[in-house]
């Protein structure tokens, strides 16, 4: 299933280039498989694309041209600890959405949470 946590604000844009350096530093086994002009990027909205595997789970994740959804798909619980990472790069003051791209639920992703709260939104 598909998740996404998204930037309720308009006006916000993540700096790609400040979060491909912070994977890289944060998840240094992550597989980039695009970073650089959307116009050759494998899909016009993504910016930046990448997978991880950890104990035989994928996820596949990327954040959009403008730096204000990351799509995740894969194991929950990657799922979820991505999602609280990618919340540190939003200013605290500015609402988040964390959803699947159904819509089924839809949940404030708040400051500073952790991941198994977010597992627990999931199950």
């Amino acid at each position: 299933m598909s998740y996404l946590a998204i930037v309720a604000d308009e006006e916000y844009h993540a700096d790609l280039a400040e979060v491909l350096g912070r994977l890289r530093q944060d998840w240094s086994d992550a597989v980039v498989t695009f970073s650089g002009d959307p116009a050759d990027a494998p899909h016009p909205t993504r910016g930046l694309v990448w997978e991880y595997l950890r104990d035989g789970a994928v996820l596949d994740a990327n954040v959009d041209v403008a730096g204000q959804c990351l799509y995740l798909d894969g194991a929950p619980e990657l799922v979820a600890e991505y999602a609280a990472w990618f919340r540190a790069f939003v200013p605290a003051a500015l609402d988040m959405v964390f959803c699947d791209d159904e819509y089924s639920f839809e949940h404030q992703l708040q400051p500073g949470v952790s991941s198994e709260e977010l597992l627990e939104q999931l199950r």
